[in-house]
């Protein structure tokens, strides 16, 4: 629906911010940052050149040079899972591909350690990429539940990006790239044609890798306290297939398909331990879309000028197969065998959206208005498999196959969104904007064998409805000064973690009177609330032709945010069942049992500020700065003063440390050679007694707190004109620094020496989670 830039509300948001200040300076238009003409604040948008000036590999490269944005990545195998914007991370963020949602992810908290799996939502090629959309700070009236914290909005290209304006046209693409960071070879394709009433686009893409390379500093050495990345081979093949066909002047059907596939084979060295070793994992990660596009314009109808029908289909499939040799804990069980852990989940949709833009003037007021409703139809499905053999060898015989209880059961997801968007140029001076949004999601739950509900009453369906509003005004006090105000809401309607993972219940006997009693260990809340924030940001901001400074103050409050509670309720008498393992059964009494359910008892308070500035020295010279600064508080809304291992009034631990960029550019005349230069640096992270921890990854407390750090990148590219070639080469990490970042470090918990299943680092084993040092990237693009 409203949720891409091909959308119309997107396209309203992006022309504003671009005619804010752009129009006049081509070198500023490469990256749009600013509070736009209708007071819109903290939006970033990357356009193509963008992407390809600074060399992209991938989405950590895509906000390399934002402060306040940073992608979650544990250092493990299955590398990011989300972003975080302004210290909120994970599924608090919204990500999109042309409007599409991509799901949520399913990576329990009590189960990560254990590194068999990690769901994402990172299946993005950023060769299919011409745009990225990031906002900072709830805006869900814009890009739908999840956007608490805010977006990230991918456009994939069109055909149109390639070909002439009008007539008929081709073109013809190759680019091959290399990357030393993670040993990695790249060749792209892209053909675009146009032939009369028809307009198409494929690009085909192929990435074959290693792991990305940790500091030389680390030891290279098997268990916990390794010091190098665990060795790592990878293929990813994505295939952008577009046709469009223009039935009249103003109506345009199109068609997509896109299809990304990543396989990994991933030898994890530092899991080896005494009784778990010779570590070796499988995994894949798909993504497939196919959509339809009706798009009418010029219309002269009173309720729109535009009118934009879509519907897409999508399956997000992970799976992580990780093998590995088993030493038993005590006699006669210490017979050495294979196990195998089998876990996948996958996701399906369906979604369905109609976006209308009307623009109209009531009095002295110009209005852009846009308004439509999405419908959502999908679906997840997680299984867990455990499979045993008689010795070491993959070709001995299978001993078990163990359908292990899944984490949440087949669930059918419905959503129902509307929302109306009014843009209001109220003068020449004053301008001003306001949405509203409403949606309603349900949950259809399925008990089946791998996820059991015995009594009848722990597994339920839930129904969720969430209004969401926002205003913002801007008021051109002095001829290029400006200050702007905004206000917005932010929802994220529970996921299937947080509703049903672990639900269960069964019934003890008491061995002397035969009576029975319900025992529910975990049991889902129908009653859970959409988690919600409110984000207020005022701004300045000074903008001529050739220079932009903004600086940008905001609060964000979450509320009703869904965390692990227990209730304990004592039972009408005690009792004796008889509890039983693989070592027998023994008798045990009780006298309460102890309930876990969600709720919405969390709180989190956030405030800082951002300084963006740009300058055009001349027609060759540029320079940007930026500087971002955020902290934040848990505020718990329960008695219990600690919560998941949250504790009222304790920093958020996920806030980044504050950081600055500075990037200088040339580009000679004609742009037939340029370069960029960009400075980043990052503030050490002191250890605070005081911080909360994210996950029972690092309930033990943070393993290393890392050191600030400096690093010096540059880029380079030369345009050769008679051939239409493109050379780029660049160098990250000029000076060799040895850095770790807080994203990746700060779920990493200390592990027991000689015990590596539980995840983790010992000693220096910090060490792996290093960035690169020195790398060198290389591409050639020849256009036909």
């Amino acid at each position: 629906m409203v949720k891409h830039c091909q959308t119309m509300l997107c396209l309203l948001i992006a022309t504003a911010i671009s005619t804010a200040f752009a129009e006049d300076a081509q070198r500023l238009e490469e990256t749009v940052v600013g509070a736009g003409t209708d007071g819109v604040i903290g939006i970033e948008a990357l356009r193509t050149d963008h992407l390809e000036r600074q060399m992209t590999d991938n989405i950590e490269d895509s906000v390399r040079y934002i402060p306040g944005v940073q992608v979650n990545d544990s250092g493990s195998r299955f590398n990011d899972d989300g972003f975080n914007i302004r210290g909120l991370e994970g599924d608090y963020v919204a990500v999109s591909v042309d409007g599409v949602d991509q799901g949520e992810t399913l990576n329990p908290p009590s189960f990560a350690p254990y590194g068999m799996f990690g769901s994402s939502r990172g299946a993005i090629e950023v060769e299919t990429v011409k745009a990225v959309r990031l906002t900072k700070g709830a805006n869900s009236v814009t890009d739908g539940s999840g956007a608490l914290a805010g977006s990230v909005v991918y456009e994939t290209k069109d055909p149109g990006d390639f070909l002439e304006p009008e007539g008929d046209d081709r073109h013809i693409g190759i680019k091959t790239a290399y990357d030393s960071r993670s040993d990695e070879t790249l060749v792209s394709a892209t053909l675009a044609n146009r032939a009369g009433i028809f307009e198409g686009l494929m690009v085909i893409t192929l990435r074959e890798g290693s792991e990305t390379e940790a500091h030389g500093s680390g030891d290279d050495i098997l268990g916990p306290a390794r010091g190098q990345a665990d060795p790592l081979d990878r293929v990813e093949q994505s295939l952008l297939a577009k046709a469009n066909f223009a039935l009249s002047e103003n109506f345009t059907i199109g068609f997509v398909i896109e299809s990304i596939t990543r396989e990994a084979q991933v030898i994890p060295l530092s899991r080896d331990s005494t009784h778990y070793y010779a570590f070796f994992a499988d995994d894949t990660n798909d993504r497939d879309r196919f959509g339809v596009r009706l798009n009418w314009t010029d219309l002269s109808v009173v309720f729109a000028d535009e009118i934009e029908f879509r519907a897409d289909y999508q399956e997000l499939y992970t799976r992580g197969i990780t093998s590995f040799g088993y030493s038993a804990f005590t006699p006669p069980l210490n017979d050495d065998f294979l196990r195998t852990e089998d876990r996948s989940f996958d996701q399906e949709s369906t979604e369905y959206g109609l976006d209308l833009i009307k623009s109209f003037d009531t009095g002295s007021l110009t209005h852009s208005l846009v308004y439509g409703f999405e419908v959502r139809n999908g679906s997840g499905q997680n299984s867990l498999f455990d499979i045993r053999r008689a010795t070491l060898s993959p070709t001995s015989a299978q001993t078990d196959f163990i359908v292990d209880p899944t984490w949440v059961p087949q669930t059918d997801t419905d959503r129902l969104s509307v929302y109306i968007r009014d843009e209001i140029v109220i003068n020449e001076t004053w301008n001003a904007f306001v949405g509203l949004r409403y949606d309603n999601t349900e949950y259809d739950p399925e008990v089946s064998t791998s996820f059991t509900d015995p009594t009848g009453d722990t597994v339920n369906a839930a129904d969720f409805g969430a209004a969401t509003g926002e205003v913002g005004l801007s008021w051109e006090f002095l001829p290029n000064h400006r200050v702007a105000a905004s206000v917005g809401q932010g929802f994220k309607a529970p996921t299937l973690q947080d509703l049903y993972l672990g639900v269960s219940s069964e019934q003890l006997i008491d061995v002397g009177t035969g009576q029975t009693f319900t025992d529910y260990d975990e049991i889902s809340n129908p009653n859970l609330d959409p988690e919600r924030s409110t984000n207020y940001e005022v701004a300045y901001e000074y903008s001529t032709p050739d220079t932009l400074i903004r600086l940008t103050g905001f609060v964000s409050i979450y509320d009703e945010l869904i965390q692990n509670t227990t209730d304990t309720i004592p039972y009408l008498q005690p009792f004796t069942y008889l509890s039983c393992g693989r070592r027998g059964c023994n008798p045990v009494t009780v006298t309460e049992d102890e309930i876990g359910r969600a709720r919405n008892v969390g709180s989190v308070d956030l405030h800082g500020f951002e300084l963006d500035s740009r300058f055009l020295f001349s027609e060759r010279w540029s320079m940007n700065f930026a500087y971002s600064h955020v902290k934040g508080e848990h505020n718990n809304q329960t008695e219990d003063p600690t919560v998941n291992g949250f504790r009222s009034g304790d920093v958020l631990a996920t806030a980044a440390p504050d950081s600055a960029t500075l990037g200088l550019n040339y580009d000679a005349p004609n742009r037939k050679w340029g370069g960029s230069l960009f400075v980043v640096w990052t503030e050490e992270k002191d250890e605070d007694a005081d911080a909360s921890l994210t996950s029972l990854n690092n309930g033990e407390g943070v393993f290393h707190y890392p050191d600030g750090w400096v690093t010096v990148d540059l880029f380079a590219f030369y345009q050769f004109e008679a051939y239409d070639l493109r050379l780029s080469a660049g160098v990250r990490n000029l000076l060799d620094e040895d850095y770790i970042r807080w994203e990746v470090i700060n779920n990493v918990r200390p592990t027991s020496p000689g015990f590596g299943f539980f995840g983790g680092a010992e000693g220096q084993g910090y060490e792996r989670f290093s960035d690169p040092g020195r790398s060198f990237s290389l591409s050639l693009t020849l256009e036909l």
